[in-house]
């Protein structure tokens, strides 16, 4: 008779599914930098509360992929601001928190893009 051998599992790591089903609908790339994103306000809260810096993680034509100091709800409406970079003007993406785990010491979230890109003034 054989038994499996044991081993230890993370409480704290984001479960997998048995069967992995891809459901993007676009290409996923890495990606890296830094980016701010502006929450929509909450009743009562302050501008500064508002904002958070990401670390972005993987992009596509739908969503970004980023890691963050402080956890973000699911639902939160947000725009994530892009600097500006050598000649190319800044530019901004609304989007909305798809999903936010605890990854490590921060948070990793997934943001699903408006399809509408906003370009601000450069």
């Amino acid at each position: 008779m054989s038994a499996a051998p044991l081993r230890y599992v993370d409480p704290d790591a984001t479960p997998t599914d048995s069967y992995f089903f891809e459901r993007r609908s676009s290409p996923r790339r890495k990606m890296n930098g830094r980016v701010t994103a502006l929450l929509e306000p909450e009743d009562g809260e302050g501008n500064l509360k508002r904002i958070r810096s990401l670390t972005l993680v993987d992009g596509s034509a739908n969503g970004l992929g980023a890691r963050c100091d402080q956890e973000i709800t699911r639902g939160t409406r947000m725009s994530v601001f892009f600097p500006p970079h050598g000649y190319e003007a800044g530019f901004a993406m609304g989007g909305e928190v798809v999903n936010c785990w605890r990854d490590g010491s921060g948070w990793r979230i997934g943001i699903q893009l408006d399809e509408t890109v906003g370009r601000l003034a450069g």
